[in-house]
């Protein structure tokens, strides 16, 4: 069940062993820090209001699981403080996301990671080969992708960055209107295929690596991360 510790935050502690998959489903998600430097226990801390809380979080088999339908409250009284979430993941856990509006940040790990919302922001660093993120609006603004990614935003922005590359990566963009910007090492070479209101563009380089970005309405950049 959770707990309150001694800063106020309530939390609930599990056994990191045999953890792989995290998944949250909420309307209302606040703000989510995802951390993957769990030792023994992964845990989850929270702070804000209780009625925004998660209805449900708990261990089942291999899964954390939180689940909330905070929508009507949030609806009915409003937010006076801000919600936040932190969760402390083994680094290989994978993790599903699903929420109505929220802010998403990433700090490491290398499962796979899906995230699907209607309106939000995900940013931060991620080092998994295997990400899809669907907004319909919002802002995507992520480091590392050293493999596949798929991601996909209606309306907003998107902001992608490379310090290294390892010949793995295979990444898609696509932002109906908005602007993407992908910031990559100098020696990436770079191809526009099509100008004007539909702009796309495909990077290759080093062998193996491939990045496309395409935006319908708006701002397609490339530049040095």
């Amino acid at each position: 069940m959770i707990s309150t510790d001694r800063s106020g935050m309530d939390f609930k502690a599990v056994p990191s062993a045999g953890l792989k998959f995290l998944e949250l489903d909420m309307p209302v998600l606040g703000n989510l820090h995802l951390h993957f430097d769990a030792g023994e226990e992964a845990y989850v801390k929270l702070s804000g209001e209780p009625r925004l809380f998660p209805a449900y979080t708990a261990r089942e088999g291999d899964r954390l699981v939180l689940k909330g339908r905070n929508l009507p409250a949030y609806l009915r009284h409003g937010q006076k403080e801000r919600l936040r979430i932190d969760i402390h993941l083994p680094e290989d856990t994978a993790v599903d996301l699903t929420f109505l509006a929220g802010v998403v940040s990433l700090n490491g790990g290398y499962g796979p990671l899906s995230v699907k919302g209607f309106s939000g922001e995900v940013s931060g660093y991620t080092g998994s080969d295997r990400v899809r993120v669907r907004l319909r609006c919002g802002d995507v603004s992520l480091a590392g992708l050293p493999g596949e990614a798929d991601i996909r935003i209606g309306l907003g922005s998107s902001t992608l960055r490379w310090s290294r590359l390892l010949g793995t990566e295979r990444v898609r963009v696509r932002c109906g209107f908005g602007g993407v910007e992908l910031l990559v090492p100098p020696d990436w070479a770079q191809k526009e295929e099509q100008g004007g209101f539909f702009k796309k563009k495909r990077l290759h380089a080093p062998p193996g690596a491939s990045v496309s970005a395409a935006v319908w309405f708006g701002g397609l950049d490339v530049g040095s991360g």
